[in-house]
């Protein structure tokens, strides 16, 4: 299991917190728990919606408890190596995508480990692959309806920075 918190300011996307580890049903549960009360600012906390990984179970149990919970399936026909490339790849690309210290999170020693390996093949390790290209397509997909249409898979442009820029953030 993977639970991201992730924040987008002025066009970046900033990788907040990371929990990962095998968990039953009720060790996600409560792991969710734990990272909503550390970063009560999300909005929004997306579950896989999998009968296989008990995300339906999770998103019917939590969405009482924290506010914000919804299950997300993904597109039929789209390889996760299609969802990494499209979210991940042009935001790194492009210098938009940040992550926090290593000194003080550990975890992204693992993190960078996995998503600079990732080739998309059955049986590897790509949970937080999986929670990176499904918060990053939803982060993109929330700075495009506030300011416009841009083609799939180009890094974000975001207008000149205001006094009044927040982060708008996700947890996956």
């Amino acid at each position: 299991v993977v639970i991201q918190v992730w924040a987008a300011v002025d066009g970046c996307a900033y990788l907040m917190d990371q929990i990962r580890a095998q968990m039953s049903f009720t060790e996600t549960c409560a792991a969710l728990s734990e990272m909503a009360q550390r970063w009560p600012q999300c909005g929004r906390w997306m579950v896989e919606a999998s009968r296989a990984a008990n995300g339906d179970a999770v998103v019917d149990s939590m969405r009482r408890l924290v506010p914000g919970v919804i299950g997300v399936s993904y597109q039929a026909g789209q390889t996760k190596a299609a969802r990494a490339k499209a979210s991940i790849e042009p935001m790194a690309m492009a210098g938009q995508l940040h992550l926090p210290s290593v000194r003080t999170h550990p975890w992204v020693h693992g993190w960078l480990d996995e998503v600079c390996g990732f080739t998309g093949k059955d049986g590897e390790q790509d949970d937080q692959v999986d929670a990176a290209s499904g918060a990053l397509n939803w982060l993109r997909k929330e700075l495009l309806q506030a300011l416009g249409d841009q083609p799939a898979g180009q890094p974000y442009t975001p207008p000149p920075p205001s006094r009044s820029s927040r982060p708008k953030g996700g947890g996956w």
